[in-house]
Protein backbone atom coordinates (compact mmCIF):
# COMPACT_ATOMS: atom_id res chain seq x y z
CA UNK A 1 0.00 0.00 0.00
CA UNK A 2 0.87 3.65 -0.41
CA UNK A 3 0.97 6.51 1.31
CA UNK A 4 1.76 10.11 0.88
CA UNK A 5 3.28 12.13 3.62
CA UNK A 6 3.82 16.02 4.32
CA UNK A 7 6.03 16.26 6.71
CA UNK A 8 7.16 19.71 8.55
CA UNK A 9 10.35 19.66 10.77
CA UNK A 10 9.90 22.03 13.76
CA UNK A 11 12.83 21.40 15.86
CA UNK A 12 13.27 23.52 18.69
CA UNK A 13 15.46 25.53 19.93
CA UNK A 14 17.04 24.03 22.62
CA UNK A 15 18.42 21.38 20.08
CA UNK A 16 22.31 21.73 20.47
CA UNK A 17 23.60 22.25 16.81
CA UNK A 18 25.59 19.45 17.18
CA UNK A 19 23.80 17.12 18.21
CA UNK A 20 21.04 18.00 15.37
CA UNK A 21 23.35 17.53 13.02
CA UNK A 22 24.66 14.03 14.33
CA UNK A 23 20.63 13.47 13.91
CA UNK A 24 20.69 14.43 10.58
CA UNK A 25 23.10 11.90 9.97
CA UNK A 26 21.61 9.16 11.43
CA UNK A 27 18.59 10.24 9.64
CA UNK A 28 20.36 10.12 5.86
CA UNK A 29 21.54 6.54 6.92
CA UNK A 30 18.04 5.42 8.20
CA UNK A 31 16.57 6.47 4.97
CA UNK A 32 18.84 5.16 2.83
CA UNK A 33 18.36 1.85 4.40
CA UNK A 34 14.68 2.20 4.45
CA UNK A 35 14.94 3.23 0.52
CA UNK A 36 16.69 -0.04 0.44
CA UNK A 37 13.92 -2.14 1.24
CA UNK A 38 11.89 -0.23 -0.83
CA UNK A 39 9.84 1.04 1.93
CA UNK A 40 10.78 4.62 1.29
CA UNK A 41 10.19 5.63 -2.57
CA UNK A 42 10.46 9.67 -3.30
CA UNK A 43 11.28 12.82 -1.57
CA UNK A 44 10.13 16.65 -2.88
CA UNK A 45 11.10 19.63 -0.58
CA UNK A 46 8.40 22.58 -0.63
CA UNK A 47 10.85 25.66 -1.75
CA UNK A 48 11.00 27.88 1.20
CA UNK A 49 10.01 26.10 4.04
CA UNK A 50 11.20 22.84 6.39
CA UNK A 51 8.58 20.81 4.62
CA UNK A 52 8.64 17.90 2.23
CA UNK A 53 6.02 15.55 0.74
CA UNK A 54 7.54 11.80 0.54
CA UNK A 55 5.95 8.52 -1.26
CA UNK A 56 5.95 5.46 1.39
CA UNK A 57 4.98 1.84 0.50
CA UNK A 58 3.85 -0.78 3.41
CA UNK A 59 1.73 -3.19 3.80
CA UNK A 60 -0.40 -1.13 6.09
CA UNK A 61 -0.75 1.86 8.46
CA UNK A 62 1.33 -0.63 11.69
CA UNK A 63 4.25 -1.45 9.59
CA UNK A 64 4.42 2.97 7.98
CA UNK A 65 4.25 3.78 11.59
CA UNK A 66 6.88 1.69 12.31
CA UNK A 67 9.07 2.71 9.80
CA UNK A 68 8.48 6.78 10.57
CA UNK A 69 9.54 5.71 14.22
CA UNK A 70 12.74 4.18 13.05
CA UNK A 71 14.06 7.51 12.13
CA UNK A 72 15.95 9.61 14.37
CA UNK A 73 14.21 13.41 13.28
CA UNK A 74 10.57 11.77 13.69
CA UNK A 75 9.91 13.71 17.35
CA UNK A 76 10.30 16.64 15.57
CA UNK A 77 8.00 15.64 12.52
CA UNK A 78 4.74 17.47 12.45
CA UNK A 79 3.36 14.67 9.59
CA UNK A 80 0.13 13.94 7.46
CA UNK A 81 -0.55 10.98 6.06
CA UNK A 82 -2.40 10.07 2.86
CA UNK A 83 -3.05 6.92 2.09
CA UNK A 84 -3.77 5.72 -1.56
CA UNK A 85 -6.13 3.57 -3.38
CA UNK A 86 -5.60 3.07 -7.05
CA UNK A 87 -7.27 5.18 -9.48
CA UNK A 88 -8.55 2.34 -12.68
CA UNK A 89 -7.77 5.35 -15.24
CA UNK A 90 -3.96 6.20 -13.67
CA UNK A 91 -1.79 6.34 -16.71
CA UNK A 92 1.03 4.85 -14.97
CA UNK A 93 -0.72 1.49 -14.02
CA UNK A 94 0.12 -1.20 -16.31
CA UNK A 95 -3.02 -1.83 -17.82
CA UNK A 96 -3.94 2.08 -18.62
CA UNK A 97 -4.29 1.15 -22.14
CA UNK A 98 -7.42 -1.50 -21.79
CA UNK A 99 -8.48 0.67 -18.52
CA UNK A 100 -8.95 3.36 -20.75
CA UNK A 101 -10.99 1.39 -23.55
CA UNK A 102 -13.47 -0.10 -21.18
CA UNK A 103 -13.94 3.22 -19.44
CA UNK A 104 -12.03 1.80 -16.54
CA UNK A 105 -12.78 -1.61 -15.89
CA UNK A 106 -9.72 -3.19 -17.07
Amino acid sequence: MEFLLKGQLNVPASLAPDELDAMKAREIARGAELAAEGTFLRQWRVPGRRAVWTLWEATDATALQDALESLPLYPYFDIEIHPLADHPRDPGRQDFAAATATGGRA
